[in-house]
Order: structure tokens, then C-alpha cells, then sequence
């Protein structure tokens, strides 16, 4: 920052001792000699003086009026010193106090979280989670995604899921206990049925599940014959549960009805089909254990839970991350009865219940 302008050096201004230190101050102006009203003649042929020591005579030799001047001026910059000095000592405090005080606010402990705390929307949690996970281009298959942040450390989570509803009775029973036992799932809904029971579809979501894609009609033959046909089901059936949801799905998710896998009937579709959803925005997820409640027409509850035993029991002893199939159309009554045992069984292992866009790499 520059100086004032009286503290500079001004050529036009003949008395102008800013360029002198404090103690000159007091030399040249505290002073009873008696001062001659002229400056004695200086000899032709005198050698040249130096401009500073022709400062300090012209200033010996001055007039009271400009002694006087000369003498306010250095009383300026010696109250100029004293400001500045207050000021940076001003400073200095309000630097230290402001200090201790976000020393004192990192040092505290965080106030505990109380119960009416708003928990994150199902909006903000399927946005946040459509960030987390690596886009379908890169990575569209959840199980593959499930597998890879096991490798990172993600352990224990045991992923429920449900096909071919929303139905009348059997989709809210099963609501029911999820709520029971704070358990998150997902559910593949049929847009048929969706346009069918849409308040079901709203309570899914409103419940805090995710509600994915299972195509419009679940018509094996209609909806693999051509891409045509698959894409306008999928758009179909994700129409259908952005109007009964009343939000737009961030996380875009499909399970093909029969799964994906490169075998069985229309394999080689499927397989075609799957670069569609890719461009589509589409990730796909099939299974890796179930209840068997699609594999005899009315299983009993003890049958579910031996299957999911048998088919989980690969899994549990190394904590792996488990994609369960079951389905919640009215017909699967024996499903709502094992549910609870099952949910029971893998909190006991310490697995936690998750949606399928609840993954973290």
C-alpha cells in the first residue's frame, strides 16, 4: 500500500522532510540557536553539494514558519506510526479471538440426532444412490456391481426382491412386515398391474422401496419377439410407475421376466435386448438365491424357508451379499408366511436389508 500523499517525496515542494527519520526531527527542529534571516553566500568555484546535505542546510536555515511545518509534519508521521500500531495490535486480538472460537466448535461434540430429524426423501436417496453407482455403460449388471463392492468391503447386505406385482392383498402384507422389522426391498412391478392397483405402487414407494421395472405385460411371447416390442413394454410398464409414484425414477432397473441368463427360451433376444437398455439408461439385475416360490404351484411355508436355507447357505459363512427372488402376487400366500422367518434368520447372521440402489463401491 502506498503512502499518503503528504508523506511523499515532492520535488515542487522545497520544505518536504518525509525522507527524514524521527531523530533528525528532533536535531533540527528542537533548537535555541538563533537562526540568521539569510543563508550565507556559497563560493562559485565550491565543489557540488550533495543534494541530501542541501536538503538538511536549506531546512537549518529555514524560517520559523517553515520550521513549524516542517515539525507538524513529523508530528503526522509519528501519529501515523501509532495508528498503525493500534490497528495491527486491533487485528492481531480479533485474529486470536476468532481462533479459539472455531477451536471451541470443532472441540465440541456433535448434538445428538433427535427423533423428529426429517429422514432423506425416497428422491433424494434414489438421486444420491443413481450418482454412487457406475453408469450402465460401464458396469449394467447389478450383480456384477453387487460383487465388485464386496471387493471393496461392502458385506452382509441381503437384497429381498419381489416379482409380478403390485397385487390386491399379498404386496401389502408384505409391506407390512418389511415395516415391521425396518427392512428395505425391491419390487418389480408389471405395468398392467401397476395401472391396476396404482395406490399399492404409491404405498411401495412411499414406504421407502424401490420400485423397479418387470415390462408391461410379462407375455413372454409378445414382449420377446422383436426389440420393437421389448422396448415399448419397458417404456410402457416405467410410464406407468413415474404416474403412480407421481416422481420420475432416477435409478432406471429391470429384471427380465425369466431373468437374463443366456439360456432357455429366447436367450439370444435377451441378449440383444440388453445393449438396448444400456442406451436406454437400463441396468438389469436377476438373483442369486431364492425362496422357490414360483417352483411348485402352492409351496408350503417350511418348503420356502428350506430353499432359501439351502440356496443362501453358499453364501452366509462368508458374509456375501445375497439378491433374493421371491413374487408378490396373491397367489403366494405361503410367501408372506416364510417372509418374517427369513427376515429373522439373516438378522441373526448380522446381514441388514437393502435396496438394490443401495450400494456403495
Amino acid at each position: 500500500m502506498g503512502a499518503p500523499d503528504d508523506l511523499m517525496f515532492d520535488e515542487e515542494d522545497d520544505f518536504d522532510c518525509s525522507f527524514m527519520e524521527n531523530d533528525y526531527a528532533e536535531k533540527f527542529y528542537v533548537n535555541d540557536t538563533p537562526i540568521p534571516d539569510e543563508m550565507p553566500d556559497v563560493a562559485e568555484d565550491a565543489p557540488e553539494e550533495n543534494p541530501y546535505d542541501a536538503k538538511k542546510r536549506e531546512i537549518r536555515y529555514a524560517k520559523p514558519s517553515v520550521k513549524k511545518r516542517a515539525a507538524e509534519r513529523g508530528l503526522r508521521i509519528s501519529s501515523l506510526h501509532t495508528v498503525v500500531a493500534i490497528i495491527a495490535a486491533a487485528a492481531v486480538v480479533c485474529i486470536a479471538a476468532i481462533c479459539i472460537v472455531l477451536q471451541s466448535e470443532r472441540g465440541s461434540a456433535p448434538e445428538p440426532a433427535t427423533e423428529t430429524a426429517e429422514e432423506p426423501t425416497v428422491q433424494t436417496v434414489d438421486t444420491a444412490a443413481a450418482a454412487a453407482i457406475p453408469a450402465p455403460e460401464q458396469m449394467q449388471d447389478i450383480i456384477d456391481i453387487i460383487a465388485a463392492s464386496r471387493l471393496n468391503g461392502m458385506s452382509k447386505r441381503c437384497y429381498l426382491t419381489f416379482d409380478d406385482g403390485p397385487s390386491s392383498v399379498v404386496t401389502g402384507e408384505i409391506l407390512d412386515i418389511l415395516a415391521k422389522y425396518n427392512a428395505k426391498a425391491t419390487f418389480f412391478e408389471v405395468g398392467k398391474y401397476i395401472e391396476q392397483y396404482p395406490e399399492v405402487t404409491k404405498r411401495v414407494y412411499d414406504e421407502g422401496h424401490l420400485v423397479a421395472n418387470h415390462s408391461f405385460s410379462h407375455d413372454y411371447k409378445n414382449l420377446y419377439e422383436n426389440a420393437e416390442n421389448f422396448v415399448g413394454e419397458v417404456n410402457a410398464c416405467q410410464a406407468a410407475i413415474e404416474k403412480a409414484t407421481g416422481a420420475p425414477t432416477a435409478f432406471r432397473l429391470i429384471r427380465f421376466p425369466g431373468g437374463s441368463y443366456n439360456a432357455g427360451d429366447h436367450a439370444a433376444e435377451k441378449q440383444m435386448y440388453k445393449e438396448n437398455l444400456k442406451q436406454m439408461g437400463y441396468y438389469f439385475c436377476d438373483w442369486n438365491c431364492i425362496n422357490g416360490d414360483a417352483e411348485s404351484a402352492s409351496p408350503t411355508r417350511t418348503e420356502l424357508v428350506q430353499t432359501f436355507l439351502n440356496t443362501s447357505a453358499q453364501f452366509i459363512p462368508e458374509g456375501k451379499n445375497i439378491v433374493v427372488l421371491m413374487h408378490d402376487a396373491d397367489s403366494k400366500r405361503a410367501t408372506v408366511e416364510a417372509l418374517e422367518l427369513i427376515i429373522q434368520y439373516m438378522s441373526e447372521q448380522g446381514y441388514t436389508f437393502h435396496r438394490l440402489d443401495d450400494i456403495t463401491l
